[in-house]
């Protein structure tokens, strides 16, 4: 079995007035809409949540959803705010085989082909975009250009329902930089899988969804049907 999923956790009041995490709830509720009316995909995606209020409020603009935790939070809602994103791709993980997970602002831009799993099974069972920080993030790699580059949070493929566990213990490993940061644990994993970062062509090889674009993207597709951000609607 197979699904499109998105997630949904915190609450506003868990931030003080001014936190980016915050606004960025206070902004969800206008990305929802747009990606309801969305041509390409609409609803049809599973969203897995955290907090009762969040379930309620999903479930009442008639979105499919599964309440993991009727808490809001389970982990730090700042020091460790997404590791909860790993946390509810888990659990969508032990609902399915394989998942195409997707950030609110990631949209379908034009019809989804026919080959679209078939050809994210020909690489990895963990596939993200490949990004470009403007900030040192794995400095043990020792090479500036590969220190900075991470797979993106933003559209991920999964086909193995143990790595969503094996993500989660980075969590543990205190000489991994900003912990905080969800894509800190892909690229730790995805180093891991070959004995160590290559080069950005083995990244491409074995983790690179041809399907999606992503602003400051290391590799730009032509034939991709989906982008980051996209926050307009598609019509």
């Amino acid at each position: 079995m197979k699904s499109f999923v998105r997630c949904v956790w915190g609450a506003q009041d868990l931030y003080p007035e001014g936190n980016l995490f915050r606004k960025n709830l206070g902004s969800l509720q206008r990305e929802i809409q747009i990606v309801m009316q969305n041509k390409h995909m609409g609803k049809k995606f599973v969203t897995y949540v955290l907090g009762q209020r969040n379930y309620d409020f999903l479930t009442d603009k008639g979105l499919d959803c599964v309440l993991v935790n009727k808490k809001d939070a389970l982990f730090d809602p700042i020091k460790r705010i997404w590791l909860h994103k790993i946390y509810l791709i888990g659990a969508a993980m032990q609902d399915f085989d394989e998942i195409v997970y997707m950030d609110w602002d990631t949209q379908p831009f034009k019809p989804i082909p026919g080959n679209f799993w078939d050809t994210l099974r020909q690489k990895d069972t963990f596939q993200a975009p490949l990004y470009k920080y403007s900030s040192i993030k794995m400095p043990h790699r020792g090479n500036r250009w590969a220190s900075k580059v991470l797979p993106s949070g933003a559209f991920i493929y999964m086909a193995d329902k143990s790595i969503p566990d094996k993500l989660m213990k980075y969590e543990h490993v205190e000489t991994l930089r900003d912990r905080w940061l969800d894509e800190i644990y892909y690229g730790a994993y995805t180093d891991d899988q070959y004995g160590g970062w290559k080069n950005t062509d083995f990244y491409r090889e074995h983790f690179e969804p041809e399907w999606c674009n992503i602003r400051k993207g290391v590799y730009k597709k032509e034939n991709n049907c989906f982008g980051h951000p996209k926050t307009r609607v598609i019509k």
